[in-house]
């Protein structure tokens, strides 16, 4: 969740600061309560991510609990404006984070397509058919299964 945090940086517009995905939002804001934590998160040149496994069950549940609390009271309590002035504290995007999502973008790879594989029957003999991992691999492995469309 933590990596997924910072690779959600795409999903930020740097020009009117709103984010795409509410998802990838808030998989930032916990990127975000874990940081604050301390001790837990640590972002290194490259970036990299090193995550202390070993504070995770002890300071990171304690923050992430005390989090969650804070949001339900301002939801049981209808404070709207003192829950998005929580909850946006912890998803402002810093001048760290846009140099991060510069990486992000540069580093990006294109989207990974599930294409199933199939199998015949060769003199008897079992075989596999696989498809390259793309949108024409998708497509080649649908007219193999049902043929040309005409």
């Amino acid at each position: 969740m933590v990596r997924k945090g910072i690779l959600a940086l795409e999903y930020y517009t740097p020009e009117t600061s709103k984010w795409r995905q509410a998802h990838m939002q808030a998989r930032f804001v916990i990127l975000n309560v874990l940081r604050e934590a301390g001790g837990i998160v640590e972002i290194k040149e490259g970036p990299y991510v090193v995550i202390d496994s070993s504070k995770i069950e002890t300071i990171g549940r304690k923050a992430i609990g005390q989090f969650l609390t804070k949001i339900m009271v301002y939801k049981a309590t209808a404070n709207v404006d003192e829950a998005n002035k929580f909850y946006n504290y912890y998803c402002t995007v810093s001048e760290e984070y846009l140099n991060l999502r510069k990486v992000v973008i540069e580093k990006k790879t294109p989207r990974k397509v599930f294409v199933q594989s199939h199998t015949f029957l060769d003199n008897g003999t079992v075989k596999l058919q696989t498809f390259e991992p793309t949108p024409k691999g998708l497509i080649n492995s649908f007219i193999t299964r049902f043929g040309p469309v005409h």
